[in-house]
Order: structure tokens, then C-alpha cells, then sequence
């Protein structure tokens, strides 16, 4: 049996426009106001009223305006995108109303005054955060003002606390003109009774744990999903989670996914981690010297210069202890490997008779391990990587070569959990062409670059992809801590020949690991690996993922072996007894593989635990049938004899 259950299928990937689409839907109720922000993610049982017209359910996409109620259910959720890039994470049971939003896009300068009165929420600075005095919440117990960071807040059975999460400081100032600062993240304002500043605690932390959650199902811009609108659903082309065959169904991770909730992600679990942290903001361990605020609230520290937002990288804030326990393990490195995946190309051209469009869907792989790199830089705090793919798998005569690039960025919370955004997409068409004088045969190469805001993309290791699109298991084959894996995934537009818009986007996965140097692979005796194989599908245009059983067997002498992939899909594919040759020259195998009505090839290369030189082997794979495509990763552990 292989370390995943075998033959689990999850729906793949939503459309990722949908942001775009749905941002543009405008409620006869509110033709006249003012736009202040976009219903990002919404759990069914979140609701709007707008200056005391109808109650209405929110939907994904659905614009939010000045003035506007927002309240969940019991079992509600609602994130909340306001124009300046800032967000309210509105938690079950709560009530929040946006009353005032300026916005100079051009000075990055502006205004937010919320009214929270009832339930949880969450605050994520933007760019209006970045100045002094400019995002206050009205709450019960006062009004809440914080430059450049988060807070969560909580009000509901008898309880009223404040919890400083990042930033300058978060200040309370009740009714009276007294102020409460909380100017260490991990610390709360407790307004319960008389308002003190403590240490954030686990009880404190289960209460947002629990708010934040949702009993329902939440659906977010760019992301698969039925929604209860029918409306809504259009615009965001869901995909309805499935119970086929006893195997567990999902709505599989996509770019949009990728970009949004591994951030969230790494903020959480920072959150968490602040619980374990020792007291900074207390009599025994006092802040620097400063000026007491007025009203006898704890004194600023001085001379700490602003923290203007999340920083630039849009990482984890830094951990402000100074004497922090054992954390999570970071030891770095730099890794090589493989990736794969489907790239969606559309594109639209003018004609004399108009607009025109056409798509196409074809695998993607890369062809070595130089192909794709992960930099973990323990020192540096930070995550870089690349990729580059191939189509057609190069056995067209045209191909198309996607080269993407990430970070770096200081999204690294530890060897196992960590992201970095795209940065860089080239997209470089090989064209095989024929010259009429003199008659010859020349290649052509189309090069486009991408970056900037038609660029998204992330890549993330697997452990931060379980976090919010649940996989069957985080390690790929047991023992393998020394293999590295996860969800990667672009989405660029780019202009091409004769004016006319494409749109790519590539979803896939990656592998990694620590190539081991051809001179140091035994050159005698044999081994066995096994471990799990992982992809995308394609089958009778039904989009979806897949597991199933690798095992591979090699001659180190001979330099050939066999590798089959077992129980993927109900399929059974491999290359045969010794026809898995490796490739003269580096560290790099590869063969035909075949059965279940499919054909394809696989290829890979051995790794090292730093132990031992071949102790894992790591590769990509694609096959294609009858109306049936499917490309993945594989990896696996050396069997002990």
C-alpha cells in the first residue's frame, strides 16, 4: 500500500477570471453609491443590507458599498477586498458596517472608519493602513485604530477583546479619552471589564479559531464551487464537489487558491506560534523608555520607527521575541527537481468579421532535474524557485517553453511550510518554419515576458497546500522528510502576433530533493523504491486529481530498471522489465510507459537523504488515452531488503 490511499480523486482547479468577471456585478439597490470593496470569499450564510434596503445574501464577486451591513449566521463567512488592497475577515455571527472609505490611489493616501458591533473580525492592513490615523473601528468599548498591521477582535458573551496580531500598535480609546495600547504583536486589549493590556492566550486564540472556521462551505474569487446564486455560479464556472466510487472529493487547489490562502495560511499559523511566545509587554519585562500616552495607558516604546503594513515581501511579520523557544526547523538548502502539469492557453484575435477566440489544453513537463530549482535560504529568511516546462512533451515538431520564476520572499515558516509568489512568467514559442528562397527549414522563436499585474502565481510546499485544500497525506512516501513537494501554479496575459490577447495558466506539481552526482551512485547491486504517484486529469473533458501506488526497481550495474505506476485513476501503467534506461552523462533515467489503454513516459533521478547517495527517487510522468490525459510527480523511498 502506498502512503496515500489509493485512487483518491479531487475536482480540479476553478476558473481564475472569475474575480474579474464577478467584480462587476451591481445590485439595483445600490446604482448610486459608492464601491468601497469585492465580496472575496463568502460562506453562504453571509448577508448586506444597504442603508436599510433588503436584506440580501452575499454572493462571490458581489460589490460592497458605503454604508453597507454586513452580517453572518451562526455558521456565516464573508472576507471582505477593499479597494486600497486592506481586508475584513467577517466571522460567524457578526455584524460589521463600512461607513466611511476615501481612497487617492495616486497618494497612496485615505481613510477607513468601520462599525463593528457584534461577533469577530479580522483586519489586514493596505495601503491606507500605512498612515498615521487613518483606519478606526468603532466598537461598544471604543474606538480601535492600528497603522500598518492586523488585528482580530471579538465581541459576544460578555467578552470584548482586541488581539494585536502585527504593526506599530494597536490602540483602544474608550469614551472617557483613556487609551489602551498593545504595542507588542501576541498582546490583547481586554475590554470584558476595566480594559487591560495582556498576553494574547489560548483561550483568546480558540474563540477566533472557532469564529473564523465556518460550519458551512466557503467559496472565494477564483476558486471551483457551486455557490447557492445561480448568478454567481456562472461567473465563477464552479465545479460541485463529488461522492464517486467511495473516494473523498474536493474542489481541487488552483493559481487563484494558491495566491490567496497560502498567505493566510502563514499568518495563522504566526498567530499560533505567538501563543508560545515569553511575556514581553509586562511589569517584569518592560518596553524601552518613552512618554506615557494620556489617560495612563502603557507607555509607547520610544523611538521605534512605524511599520508601514505587512513588509514588502508580503511574507510573515518577524518575530518580535527576544528570547524565542525552539521553533520550527530551518536548515535550507538548495533542491532540484521536476515538475508537470496543464497549461489552458485562450486566446482572441481581430478578424474582418470580428472578435475570434480559441483555446487549447496540453501537458506540461520538464525534461531534467536543471529544469526546476527550490532555494530555501535559512539565513536570508526567504524562498525562491523555478520552473521551466515543455508541451507536447517536444515530440511535435512546434513546441512551447513556459519558463517561471518565484520570489524570492520571506513566506518561509519552516523547511515543510513555505511559499513564494510568481514573479516572472516567459512564454517562448519554437516554431519550425519553411523558407521558400532558398528552400530550408529554419525555427522561429516568439518570446513573451510577463510580469507585473498580469502576472499571479505562487508555488507552495504541500504541507501549506493541506492547510487549505486537504491532501491525503503531506509526505509522498514514508520516511521521505528529505523530499520536498507541493502545488505550483501561473496565470499571465500577454499580447501576441497581430494584436491579438492570450491568457495561459498553467496548474500543476512539483518535486524536489538533493540530486545526487552521477560519480557517487553505486555502480553495483540493485534496489527498490516505492512510494506514491501524484497528478492532474483530464478525462472526457472531467477535471480532476488523482493517486496512486509507484514502484520501481534498478539494476545500478546494468543502469536499468522498471517503474510502474499502479491504481492512478483505476489505471495500471509502467515501462516494462528493464526498459527504464538512465541517460548517459548526469543523474537522469527515463522510459515509455504504457497499459490501461494509455501511453506515455516517465522520467526521474535518484537522491540523496545526506546519507545515503540513492536513498529516494524523485521524476514526472504523463500518459494519454482515448479522451483521457493525465501528468504528475512521483516519489519514493528505498525499500529496506
Amino acid at each position: 500500500m502506498g502512503c496515500f490511499r489509493n485512487s483518491t480523486r479531487t475536482a480540479w482547479a476553478g476558473p481564475l477570471l472569475a474575480s474579474a468577471l464577478c467584480a462587476a456585478i451591481v445590485f439595483p439597490t445600490s446604482a448610486f453609491a459608492e464601491q468601497v470593496g469585492t465580496a472575496a470569499a463568502v460562506n453562504p450564510d453571509a448577508f448586506s443590507q444597504l442603508n436599510g434596503g433588503k436584506r440580501e445574501q452575499l454572493s462571490i464577486g458581489k460589490s460592497i458599498f458605503f454604508n453597507e451591513r454586513i452580517n453572518t449566521s451562526d455558521e456565516g463567512l464573508v472576507q471582505v477586498l477593499l479597494n486600497d488592497g486592506s481586508t475584513f475577515t467577517v466571522g460567524a455571527g457578526s455584524d460589521l458596517v463600512i461607513d466611511k472609505f476615501v481612497y487617492d490611489p495616486s497618494k497612496k493616501q485615505g481613510e477607513i472608519v468601520a462599525t463593528f458591533s457584534k461577533g469577530a473580525i479580522r483586519f489586514v492592513g493596505g495601503k491606507i493602513s500605512k498612515n498615521a490615523d487613518s483606519v478606526t473601528v468603532k466598537t461598544p468599548s471604543g474606538a480601535l485604530a492600528i497603522r500598518g498591521g492586523m488585528f482580530q477582535a471579538y465581541i459576544g458573551g460578555g467578552r470584548r477583546i482586541f488581539s494585536f496580531l502585527y504593526g506599530n500598535e494597536l490602540v483602544l480609546t474608550g469614551s472617557n479619552g483613556r487609551s489602551y495600547r498593545a504595542f507588542q504583536p501576541g498582546y490583547t486589549i481586554d475590554a470584558s471589564g476595566g480594559p487591560k493590556v495582556r498576553r494574547t492566550g489560548p483561550d483568546d486564540t480558540n474563540i477566533f479559531t472557532h469564529a473564523f472556521r465556518g460550519r458551512g462551505r466557503v467559496y472565494a474569487l477564483g476558486q471551483g464551487g457551486n455557490t447557492t446564486n445561480s448568478a454567481a455560479n456562472a461567473s465563477t464556472g464552479g465545479t460541485t464537489g463529488r461522492q464517486s466510487s467511495g473516494n473523498t472529493s474536493t474542489d481541487w487547489v488552483s493559481v487563484q487558491t494558491l495566491s490567496t490562502d497560502a498567505t493566510t495560511t502563514l499568518i495563522n499559523q504566526e498567530i499560533q506560534k505567538q501563543e508560545e511566545k515569553p511575556p514581553q509587554q509586562n511589569a517584569g519585562n518592560p518596553p524601552p523608555p518613552g512618554n506615557p500616552p494620556p489617560g495612563g495607558g502603557p507607555p509607547t516604546i520610544g523611538e521605534k520607527p512605524p511599520t508601514d503594513g505587512l513588509p514588502p515581501s508580503g511574507g510573515l511579520p518577524p518575530d518580535p521575541g527576544t528570547n524565542p523557544p525552539s521553533g520550527p526547523v530551518k536548515v535550507g538548502g538548495t533542491f532540484q527537481g521536476y515538475a508537470s502539469g496543464f497549461a489552458r492557453t485562450e486566446t482572441t484575435r481581430q478578424t474582418w468579421f470580428g472578435p475570434r477566440s480559441s483555446h487549447s489544453t496540453e501537458k506540461v513537463v520538464s525534461l531534467s532535474p536543471e529544469d526546476v530549482h527550490l532555494i530555501l535560504d535559512a539565513a536570508g529568511n526567504t524562498v525562491s524557485a523555478g520552473i521551466n516546462v515543455y508541451d507536447a512533451d517536444l515530440l511535435d515538431v512546434s513546441y512551447t517553453e513556459y519558463n517561471a520564476v518565484f520570489g524570492p520572499t520571506s513566506d518561509y515558516a519552516s523547511d515543510t511550510e513555505f511559499t513564494t509568489a510568481a514573479r516572472e512568467l516567459s512564454i517562448v514559442d519554437h516554431e519550425l518554419k519553411l523558407r521558400i528562397w532558398p528552400p530550408s527549414l529554419y525555427w522561429r522563436e516568439n518570446r513573451h515576458k510577463v510580469t507585473g499585474q498580469s502576472l499571479i502565481g505562487t508555488i507552495e510546499s504541500a504541507a501549506v497546500t493541506n492547510s487549505h485544500t486537504p491532501l491525503p497525506a503531506e509526505a509522498i512516501c514514508e520516511q521521505c522528510d528529505f523530499i520536498k513537494w507541493g502545488a505550483w501554479g501561473v496565470q499571465a496575459e500577454h499580447i501576441g502576433d497581430a494584436g491579438s490577447v492570450s491568457n495561459t495558466r498553467i496548474d500543476g506539481w512539483w518535486i524536489a530533493g538533493d540530486i545526487t552526482p552521477v560519480d557517487e551512485l553505486p555502480v553495483t547491486g540493485s534496489a527498490s523504491y516505492h512510494g506514491t504517484a501524484f497528478g492532474n486529469v483530464i478525462n472526457r473533458g472531467e477535471k480532476y486529481s488523482a493517486t496512486g501506488d509507484l514502484d520501481m526497481d534498478w539494476n545500478f550495474a546494468k543502469r536499468r530498471g522498471q517503474l510502474t505506476i499502479s491504481d492512478f485513476d483505476g489505471r495500471t501503467f509502467g515501462t516494462g522489465r528493464n526498459s527504464l534506461k538512465a541517460v548517459p552523462g548526469p543523474n537522469h533515467f527515463g522510459g515509455i510507459l504504457a497499459g490501461s489503454g494509455t501511453v506515455g513516459t516517465a522520467r526521474g533521478s535518484f537522491v540523496s537523504d545526506g546519507a545515503v547517495p540513492a536513498a529516494g527517487v524523485i521524476g514526472n510522468w504523463g500518459v494519454t488515452g482515448h479522451r483521457y490525459e493525465a501528468t504528475g510527480i512521483f516519489g519514493g523511498g528505498k525499500v529496506t531488503p
